[in-house]
């Protein structure tokens, strides 16, 4: 069982490599190794009333964990790929987040289960305490009632009516903080520096309501088929994709497909595939030492060369970059 608000909120994990490193008042720490069948990478930070996590997970089928919170916190979970769901007790399901959503939440003592999907998995979850925020945004900040989703008393009627969007915007900030370019102290500081400002820049902004929400031009149930097209995308990244064959996957014809994509993304899917293969190759390169040539097949190219040049164009370097001594 893991623990909430502080580094031991990471998942328990079996044959471990762990490191952990201080700068400052801030506690860097870092694990990797697996639980059950899933491969688990995880980082992040702590300090005084605050805990950054960053989890990416590798999945053969779903996993199931016992968590539990001990302290009244509040939080922002960002769900980048797969899929969660937060049950009670009782089995019954209290919130669900797919591909591309976060929940702002406020948490008191509660113990639960987590069921994470999906093949691959990536979150980022910010968890902080009122003093935080007091020490952050001045004495006396009260968050908004209506941006933070209460949790621990069962009060979310429809999870998904709780969700939030992730705008493109939004995830520039949080690729700055999942994919941190330095080391060692430097690190530290950056994330907790990102964090400070993600958490300024979201809580003080008079859009706050709904402002996702309100940019969707599309009815709900066409938003989550959308979703479900971004899952299939990202279950399928090693295989040739179509647009008729993403298409057939929820019944769309092709026009509508498209149309409602870009809505959503604001991109269109061929974009949206590419981007997605390069930033997986990316931590393919980055965390698990993958050579260039096995990146590339890994996220559906036969021809390293063309992956070489598809990289370059699309993150604005070569991927021989990411290798040590390159730069």
């Amino acid at each position: 069982m893991s623990v909430g608000f502080s580094k031991s909120i990471c998942y328990p994990i079996s044959n471990k490599s762990e490191l952990e490193a201080v700068h400052g008042n801030v506690t860097y720490f870092e694990s990797s190794g697996t639980i059950g069948n899933a491969e688990v990478i995880q980082e992040g930070i702590e300090l005084e009333g605050l805990t950054v996590i960053i989890r990416r997970l590798t999945l053969s089928n779903d996993l199931i964990l016992e968590v539990e919170n001990c302290k009244h916190c509040f939080g922002l979970y960002f769900l980048l790929e797969g899929a969660l769901e937060y049950q009670d007790p009782n089995d019954n399901t209290v919130f669900r987040l797919t591909s591309g959503t976060y929940l702002p939440f406020e948490w008191v003592s509660n113990t639960g289960k987590q069921k994470i999907c999906g093949s691959s998995f990536c979150a980022l979850e910010v968890l902080f305490t009122k003093d935080f925020l007091e020490s952050l945004l001045g004495k006396g900040y009260i968050p908004r009632s209506d941006f933070f989703a209460h949790i621990s008393d069962n009060r979310i009627n429809n999870p998904n009516e709780a969700n939030r969007f992730i705008s493109d915007k939004l995830k520039k900030s949080l690729a700055g903080i999942i994919n941190c370019p330095y080391e060692d102290s430097v690190k530290i500081s950056y994330l907790e520096c990102k964090t400070r400002w993600l958490l300024i820049d979201m809580l003080m902004s008079t859009k706050h309501k709904n402002s996702e929400s309100n940019s969707l031009e599309i009815p709900k149930s066409d938003y989550r088929s959308i979703q479900k097209v971004v899952e299939y995308i990202e279950q399928n990244l090693n295989k040739r994709l179509t647009i008729k064959e993403l298409s057939e996957v929820v019944g769309y014809n092709t026009t509508k497909l498209k149309s409602n994509f870009r809505t959503v993304h604001k991109t269109t899917i061929f974009k949206y595939i590419t981007k997605l293969r390069m930033e997986t190759a990316k931590t393919l390169i980055l965390k698990k030492h993958f050579s260039i040539a096995q990146a590339s097949y890994e996220v559906g190219y036969s021809n390293p060369q063309h992956f070489t040049k598809a990289f370059k164009k699309t993150m604005g370097y070569l991927p021989s970059e990411l290798k040590p001594g390159a730069r």
